[in-house]
């Protein structure tokens, strides 16, 4: 039943694919990255996963059980999308990627770790923990561990662990082969350290330049001293820099540092799309939708930067904007020049010129925000498409916008809680999940707990004076609608109630178990079908309350059990 449910969800994935250049990024479950890819087409290349003959790769065969969405970035041409696909690559390690399946071959290198940073080497990223900059991973195990040592040489960075560096009491012997700068016996200040830092994240970012001339004139100043032996150990340093951080295909060719930002807009809703160049190659790209009742492109662009750039992302110090032709909006475009040269620290410029490369960019920005604006546009009518025919099929008063879910938890009647989970036009809202500890009703009477936390919620609701939900889903069968209806009734409160539990008789369709649900008035179920895309929607949204009052349930019985603690 999932299965048939997710073929459908493909297949109108590939009927929205642009035939053009660029990178396909497939995503599973929560967003998370599973493959990367090129294509000169991208709706050819996507298809031929789904094809009977198509891809002969194992995990191809995994695709339809994990996809969930496919999305996609349009590059100006072949060249740069390799660019930009080597580059994701090394932002989200996909695990279906080929060339970083095996860890012994990738190196990265990380920095990060409180006032004093430390610089290190790894293989694996992990999942959680501090926050760390990443670089790589590096194709050449060799070349990284020599570009991590001539980091360390260079910036004086430290690679101890925090707690060998909190417990020496005098330097290290790498202070004195001067590849440390010993900031844990305070021979340096913080200042400087962090002076040191931004060199090398410019470094291991790509600006070379710099270091790569330095060696260069020591090794000729040691070849002109007859120092053979130092001029043969920069040599191979230098060769290893140049090894690790190879000339890549850039699409600009001034390397530059700059924002490039394109819009797209249809009535009140648009999309705003920022291509992030740094050094010249394309690192990555962001999308901000936005809405706005006046009608004007720009005035929905310069709200979307502000909201982007007020989030904590980095400045650059260029801003490459769409050209205008009022003289209002040139001033408006001062002021947020000033604006974000406040925010970075330096001044930033920005441009509106559309000529040569900038004028590809420019173009490149606004066909990706396009693009984006119309699959986002289509999701919106399949979602509306979805909630109508629900509406019909429970015979609805109103289209089920706002659908809330509520699921008990308990064992053998300790710790028994209630928790409840919303779902607004098709899309789960985590923000509105509510948890309830069972105050007043007997632990061992399920249809007595349920009616306590329906009566908590619309009541606290009331008194806030927010709206009930469309629809209220109860996880369970006949008897908990018709017991919450009872409190329904008794308050005086109109709300549309439906309840979802396995079939009495334990149908089967398929091999397999399916749901039914309960609508009051109705005498006998709706029986969930594997095409059944509307009523899917209230299945998902019933699992996540299942596993949200689980995980809430767990947390107090773990509390109970450890007791309290003793100071």
């Amino acid at each position: 039943m999932a299965r048939v449910a997710n073929r459908k969800k493909i297949e109108h994935l590939l009927e929205n694919l642009p035939a053009e250049k660029g990178v396909y990024i497939m995503r599973g479950r929560g967003g998370e990255v599973l493959y990367v890819g090129k294509a000169v087409n991208l709706r050819a290349r996507v298809r031929s996963y789904f094809r009977k003959k198509g891809d002969g790769r194992y995990f191809v065969r995994l695709l339809p059980a994990l996809l969930e969405d496919i999305e996609v970035i349009i590059t100006p041409g072949e060249q740069d999308a390799l660019v930009l696909e080597r580059r994701l690559i090394q932002r989200y390690r996909p695990r279906f990627n080929i060339d970083l399946q095996d860890d012994k071959s990738f190196l990265s290198i990380a920095l990060g770790g409180g006032a004093f940073p430390r610089l290190m080497l790894a293989r694996r990223r992990p999942h959680s923990g501090e926050e760390l900059r990443w670089f790589g991973p590096y194709t050449s195990a060799t070349a990284a561990r020599e570009t991590f040592r001539l980091a360390q040489q260079a910036f004086g960075l430290r690679i101890c662990p925090d707690r060998a560096m909190k417990n020496r009491s005098r330097p290290c012997l790498l202070h004195g082969m001067g590849r440390c700068r010993a900031p844990c016996v305070g021979l340096v200040d913080q200042e400087q350290y962090a002076l040191a830092v931004k060199g090398a994240v410019a470094f291991l970012r790509g600006d070379r330049t710099p270091l790569v001339e330095g060696l260069r004139e020591r090794m000729l100043q040691a070849a002109q001293n007859e120092e053979f032996e130092l001029a043969a150990r920069l040599r191979d340093r230098l060769r290893a820099v140049e090894r690790a951080l190879a000339e890549q295909p850039v699409i600009d060719a001034a390397r530059s540092d700059l924002d490039v930002v394109g819009s797209f807009r249809e009535g009140k809703r648009g999309v705003v799309v920022i291509l992030h160049v740094r050094s010249g190659c394309l690192l990555g790209i962001s999308r901000l939708p936005f809405q706005d009742e006046g009608g004007l492109e720009e005035e929905g662009l310069r709200q979307a930067l502000a909201r982007h750039f007020l989030s904590g992302a980095d400045v650059p110090s260029r801003l490459l904007l769409p050209p205008v032709e009022d003289e209002g909006d040139a001033a408006e475009t001062e002021a947020l020049a000033g604006w974000l040269s406040g925010l970075r620290g330096s001044r930033v410029t920005i441009g509106r010129c559309g000529r040569g490369a900038e004028r590809k960019l420019l173009q490149m920005a606004r066909q990706n925000a396009e693009e984006f604006f119309r699959r986002r546009l289509d999701e919106s009518a399949r979602r509306e498409e979805r909630l109508a025919r629900l509406q019909k099929r429970f015979d609805l008063g109103r289209l089920p916008r706002r659908i809330e879910c509520v699921d008990l938890s308990t064992l053998q009647g300790g710790q028994s809680v209630g928790a409840l989970t919303a779902m607004v036009d098709g899309e789960p809202q985590p923000s509105e999940y509510r948890r309830f500890r069972i105050k007043q009703s007997a632990v061992d009477n399920d249809l007595a707990m349920m009616q306590e936390v329906v009566e908590r919620r619309l009541r606290r609701l009331r008194e806030e004076g927010k709206p009930f939900p469309d629809l209220l889903l109860l996880d369970g069968g006949y008897t908990h609608l018709q017991a919450v209806e009872k409190i329904l009734k008794q308050n005086g409160w109109d709300v549309e109630l439906a309840a979802i539990a396995k079939g009495r008789y334990r149908r089967r369709q398929g091999g397999r178990e399916v749901d039914e649900f309960f609508r009051p008035g109705r005498k006998n179920p709706i029986v969930l079908r594997p095409q059944d895309d509307d009523l899917m929607l209230l299945v998902r949204l019933r699992d996540e309350a299942h596993r949200f009052a689980l995980a809430y349930h767990r947390r107090l019985r773990l509390k109970e059990r450890l007791g309290p603690v003793r100071e």
